[in-house]
């Protein structure tokens, strides 16, 4: 007698989602800070058209970076020129990531008061803050005791190196946060751990630290206006296989990003925005299309049928800056 098949069962737990997290849209700017997974999500944010300031002060991992960051954001701290250091040729500031080095001071100071600035003038106008905590592993500079956002390469002996406990980093983050929030009344954050694994720390080094970032989110969604959001959990739990990594088997995949993203959007989202968002990535596709006949009449009608679509939307949300489809829109009429 054949035997029975079993009945199906789902191949994968699935990571429960918020009910809700408070609604992005065209008309609520936000702000991004922390780890590359912030970057990874935000760029695809920045891609749809929101209003999202991204990082200014360059990627930041650790907790007290973060909490330094929005203090500048803030006008608590204020860059100070002085505190430059040279490093391998290039001029750098422990509270900026290396991209905003220069090999010349003036100009690196330059770059990094504009940051700065940029960063100060998107916190005083966010009403929604995502914060990625990359992990608890912090560098404290021997000679100035500074906790740094980046070593710069700077020789490793110059700094001390320890893993902040839960409470630490709590300690760290709830006062900046509550300050946003007075600053912000209507401010709603979002707290979530990268899934990026930090190897250099070592393999068990790595889970006790995103351990320890887990715990003090828990804590730190205890306030109303935080939330949580599992990008963490679901890297683990529901895409737990090195298919959905990178060759280095240490970053998410594009197919893990995208998914983890299609959860988030899943939330974030209301109908209404979703709509406009599906509107704005076609425009966005439309604008990056190479056709294989530019001149024909057929895709000169499309261009010029994307670019009043494009002069629609502007009226509809004026936040959104569409310049960058419009010129390549433009570049490819026929004069």
């Amino acid at each position: 007698m054949p035997k029975k098949h079993p009945q199906s069962q789902p191949l994968r737990l699935k990571v429960p989602l918020p009910d809700s997290l408070p609604a992005f849209g065209y008309s609520s700017p936000a702000v991004g800070l922390g780890s590359c997974f912030v970057e990874a999500v935000g760029s695809r944010l920045q891609r749809l058209k929101l209003p999202v300031a991204l990082n200014p002060l360059g990627i930041q991992y650790n907790p007290l970076a973060l909490s330094r960051a929005l203090q500048y954001g803030l006008g608590e701290v204020t860059f100070a020129g002085d505190d430059l250091i040279e490093s391998q040729g290039i001029w750098q500031h422990f509270d900026f990531h290396g991209v905003l080095g220069h090999p010349e001071r003036e100009a690196a100071a330059r770059q990094m008061q504009s940051a700065a600035e940029e960063l100060k003038r998107a916190v005083a106008g966010m009403d929604r803050l995502i914060i990625t905590l990359g992990t608890a592993f912090v560098y404290e500079h021997r000679a100035s005791g500074q906790m740094v956002a980046n070593c710069h390469k700077v020789p490793a002996h110059a700094f001390r190196k320890y893993r902040l406990s839960p409470k630490a980093i709590v300690d760290a983050l709830q006062p900046v946060l509550a300050a946003c929030k007075a600053h912000r009344p209507g401010l709603e954050v979002v707290l979530t751990v990268s899934p990026v694994r930090h190897i250099r720390d070592g393999v068990v080094e790595n889970q006790r630290s995103k351990a320890a970032l887990l715990l003090a989110a828990e804590a730190l969604a205890e306030a109303e206006y935080v939330h949580y959001f599992p990008s963490y959990e679901l890297m683990m739990d529901e895409l737990r296989d090195y298919r959905f990594y990178k060759t280095d088997f240490v970053h998410p995949s594009e197919e893990a990003v995208d998914y983890i993203w299609s959860c988030f959007a899943s939330v974030a989202f209301e109908e209404k925005t979703q709509e406009q968002l599906d509107v704005v990535e076609a425009i966005v596709r439309a604008s990056e299309h190479r056709p294989l006949f530019p001149a024909s009449a057929a895709h000169q009608a499309f261009v010029r049928q994307q670019l009043q679509r494009i002069a629609q939307l502007e009226v509809h949300l004026p936040r959104a800056d569409f310049s960058p489809e419009r010129e390549r829109l433009q570049s490819a009429l026929l004069k």
